[in-house]
């Protein structure tokens, strides 16, 4: 059997609970939360520790 190939990747700013909530509802194959790129600098590390934890 052939294992399920991902076909739709959504990326989303981690530090955005309602952008979190709602990609995690569509019907996407992988949800991406991106720590780095689309977090401003002086909310990385709360960031992080929110998404550690259990998301927001």
């Amino acid at each position: 059997m052939r294992p399920h190939a991902n076909r739709t990747y959504l990326f989303t700013p981690g530090n955005h609970a309602r952008r979190v909530e709602k990609a995690l509802q569509l019907n996407a194959d992988v949800v991406i939360l991106d720590l780095e790129d689309a977090v401003a600098v002086a909310e990385k590390v709360a960031t992080r520790t929110i998404i550690k934890e259990g998301g927001p």
